[in-house]
């Protein structure tokens, strides 16, 4: 059948979590058989994967809202838009539970995110004296937790433990900085001999070989509409340290999910209501953990990851998100 389809300006970008998805759910779409023009005014169904005020829908289409968040209180402005929708999409059943709470009033479903096969699985190998290598990717968005990561980081190991190593990737640059507990700046991080920071522009086939390269991954967000990166690295089956609250894929954890606290969020624009500050402490014990026990937790990441391939399939999400759409309008 014919599915028109929207977006926000600039969001086909693959670095972006809205590029990715977007490619791929459209290339899911085609593969399906369906055809997927953009912005078509005569189609049936059109889906706009975007936040509200980028929606746009066409007079007597079927209208799908299709729209991640990271905190409980939906912005201002969007409800009117949402509730003009005939559905509102979502990537996750706790975004699904806040936007019912939040007065959301058409039908609310869940269309989680999926894995492309080219993050493949790699046992992880090390030789003896390898440092332990713990990778933070998000920076320099503050609720995806890079300076909670270093804070945390330099509290359990120190500037010089050198059997351990912790990469920061971030996207042009970085706002971690090494302070003392006034607030004011020690030194300069390129100083902290156990830490990387890497602002390299890399592409999806650089981003699996840096996945590869490392054999940790922590990621202390306070939020995600689905959190994509997270996902990804277990796919390669490496260890995942992640605040678990908000993680639709949580039961692969195996022990690692951060404790949090749902409490008034620190960025009220745009983020209001609630979100999850994770637990600092909680985050050096579960650190120390893996460091001190990391063999078994590789093969214990290692041995779900094709579970996590078929479980997140692009192809299968897809059909089955859309099924409905397909029976009502074929």
């Amino acid at each position: 059948m014919e599915i028109s389809f929207n977006t926000m300006p600039g969001a086909f970008n693959l670095s972006m979590g809205y590029g990715y998805a977007a490619y791929n759910m459209l290339h899911s779409l085609k593969e399906l058989g369906h055809e997927i023009p953009y912005n078509k005014p005569d189609a049936k169904v059109q889906i706009s994967f975007c936040q509200p005020p980028w929606y746009k829908f066409h007079p007597g289409q079927y209208k799908i809202g299709y729209t991640p968040w990271e905190s409980t209180a939906i912005p201002a402005g969007w409800l009117g838009e949402m509730n003009e929708c005939d559905e509102i999409w979502t990537t996750s059943p706790l975004i699904a539970q806040w936007y019912k709470e939040g007065g959301i009033e058409p039908p609310v479903f869940v269309y989680e995110h999926g894995i492309n096969p080219m993050w493949t699985p790699k046992r992880r190998i090390r030789e003896p004296g390898d440092p332990i290598r713990f990778l933070h990717v998000g920076e320099p968005a503050p609720r995806k937790g890079g300076q909670f990561t270093f804070n945390s980081w330099i509290s359990t190991f120190g500037p010089e433990d050198k059997s351990v190593h912790l990469t920061i990737k971030a996207i042009d640059f970085s706002t971690v900085r090494w302070k003392d507990f006034k607030g004011s700046m020690v030194q300069a991080i390129n100083n902290v001999t156990n830490v990387t920071v890497n602002t390299t522009e890399l592409s999806s086939e650089d981003m699996v070989t840096l996945f590869h390269d490392h054999d940790v991954l922590v990621y202390p967000s306070w939020g995600e509409g689905f959190g994509l990166i997270p996902l990804q690295a277990m796919a390669t089956g490496m260890p995942v340290i992640c605040t678990e609250a908000w993680a639709p894929y949580s039961r692969f954890f195996n022990g690692l999910g951060l404790r949090s606290e749902l409490v008034d969020s620190p960025w009220p624009t745009p983020h209001d209501g609630k979100m999850f500050r994770p637990d600092s402490g909680h985050l050096g014990e579960l650190m120390s953990r893996v460091a001190d026990d990391y063999d078994r937790h590789a093969e214990l990441f290692y041995n779900q990851a094709q579970q996590i391939h078929d479980e997140y399939n692009w192809l299968k999400l897809t059909e089955r998100a859309y099924a409905h759409i397909v029976n009502k309008f074929s």
